[in-house]
């Protein structure tokens, strides 16, 4: 008799769940990683940030900081 369980080809591992990612699976490629579908894999790998709208964003604090630091040398 032969088994009918089929034999899935690991291709790579998720680099957030660590979870393996299977030969036909749907994944995402985030640079040279690939990433499972699940979501937060996907925002764990791009390093997304969850804000509140209005709040002031990290971009914005580090581009306050760089205008507050020319300000600075320019006055010396």
């Amino acid at each position: 008799l032969q088994s009918t369980t089929a034999v899935e080809k690991v291709i790579g591992f998720c680099p957030p769940c660590g979870r393996a990612i299977v030969f036909g699976q749907e994944a995402w490629e985030v640079g040279s990683a690939l990433v499972c579908s699940r979501v937060s894999c996907i925002l764990k790998q791009i390093k997304a940030e969850k804000r509140r709208a209005g709040a002031v964003s990290h971009m914005d604090r580090l581009k306050n900081a760089g205008e507050h630091s020319i300000a600075a040398s320019q006055s010396i």
